[in-house]
């Protein structure tokens, strides 16, 4: 799933080390992808239409760190 130990982890880590920033940039184009019609994500990946607020919280925020460090 997107939040136990799946792919926000994992996007935060290397967000945290700011390396592989190419690699965070194609997470990020799937998770986007992922973003439901309401604006909200779901919890998993597979459950595309059950809207998570605390999933999406903390991607929205993911997006934010990554916006911030990519600044020029």
């Amino acid at each position: 799933n997107l939040f136990e130990g799946g792919s926000v982890l994992l996007l935060e880590s290397l967000l945290i080390s700011q390396r592989k920033l190419k690699n965070i940039k194609s997470i990020l184009k799937w998770l986007k992808a992922l973003q439901l019609r309401d604006g909200f994500f779901p919890y998993h990946a597979k459950l595309k239409n059950q809207p998570n607020i605390s999933c999406t919280i903390k991607i929205l925020a993911i997006f934010k760190k990554y916006h911030l460090i990519t600044l020029p």
